[in-house]
């Protein structure tokens, strides 16, 4: 830890024993003053999320419920498209390794009502092989009437990732074989976002491993989003998850003489989850923005049958505004 604080103390200038600094360490958990970390520059504050990622357990546990009424890259009528990466590394015994590349879109169809898409591509590697693939697609629509702060939105997570390709559990899959639908209502007061979505899974994966059932999940999210000056800025999320019901997956142990399968709940999977995301923006030039984003569990999530859980997450994107 020592050494941790000498680095970061000559990096980013900061004193941190007076507390004016930017990471308290206790228990894996991380806290920050906002302030220091809105003036630094570019290459301070990247190093700073491989730093904190390093050090907290990060995850992602997005089915998709996450998307609903995520901070958005738009900035006036227009449309933008995305491209991104993202690292992540599980806890469990395989010890998946998660390459991630996005493409996305944002735009206006009509004056008020807006469309956002997000297309995956997932490298997965772990003790049992490795997958390469196209992931599910995420599609939201989202409505906010004429002088209203009030928003709502609708959208679905399409079954277009492989869920059972070279005879790999459902951990290494890049779909997770269902198509879901999502829904989300949003209420925004000056710089401050409440959100909740809901995410109703439809049926079981495909997987013959696991043929796994996933359940609802409940979200509910705060943000508190502004700038620092005219080329950066920055959103701070608070994330509730709530998996409504343990996940259920086909038995191996069928009890003699049945041939019919056997499905069984996983005990201790519909762990609630409340997530600190922080997501960093600087403007590139009249067109173009770079955003780098970290997530930080208050809760680790122990079952990974669903291949969302994360260990270690760091992502950065490219925004290209038209």
């Amino acid at each position: 830890m020592g050494a941790l604080v000498f680095v970061l103390k000559n990096v980013f200038r900061t004193d941190f024993l007076t507390g004016r600094g930017v990471i308290f360490h206790t228990e894996k958990t991380v806290f920050f003053n906002i302030l220091p970390f809105c003036q630094m520059k570019l290459y301070q504050t990247a190093l700073l999320f491989i730093i904190l990622t390093g050090i907290v357990s990060a995850q992602c546990s997005d089915a998709g419920v996450c998307s609903i009424h995520k901070q958005s890259a738009l900035k006036k009528k227009g449309a933008v498209y995305s491209a991104g990466y993202s690292l992540g590394l599980s806890e469990d015994n395989n010890r998946l390794t998660f390459h991630t590349f996005h493409l996305g879109a944002e735009g206006y169809i009509f004056a008020d009502t807006r469309y956002s898409i997000n297309i995956p591509i997932h490298s997965i590697t772990g003790a049992l092989g490795s997958v390469i693939g196209l992931g599910d697609i995420v599609g939201i629509i989202t409505v906010r009437p004429p002088k209203s702060d009030i928003s709502f939105s609708g959208g679905v997570r399409l079954a277009t990732g492989n869920d059972d390709k070279e005879g790999l559990p459902q951990q290494y899959q890049p779909g997770l074989g269902t198509n879901d639908l999502l829904l989300g209502l949003s209420y925004t007061k000056q710089k401050f976002v409440f959100a909740a979505g809901y995410q109703k899974s439809s049926g079981r994966s495909k997987n013959r491993l696991t043929e796994l059932k996933r359940g609802d999940d409940l979200l509910l999210r705060m943000t508190y989003s502004d700038q620092f000056d005219e080329s950066r800025d920055y959103a701070i999320s608070l994330l509730y998850i709530n998996h409504l019901t343990e996940m259920n997956a086909v038995s191996f142990m069928t009890p003699a003489p049945s041939s019919a399968k056997f499905y069984v709940n996983v005990n201790g999977s519909d762990q609630k989850q409340l997530n600190l995301l922080l997501q960093a923006g600087w403007v590139l030039d009249k067109d173009t923005r770079m955003v780098i984003e970290g997530a930080f569990p208050f809760f680790k999530r122990e079952i990974n049958l669903d291949g969302l859980s994360r260990a270690f997450t760091l992502a950065t994107s490219i925004h290209f505004a038209y």
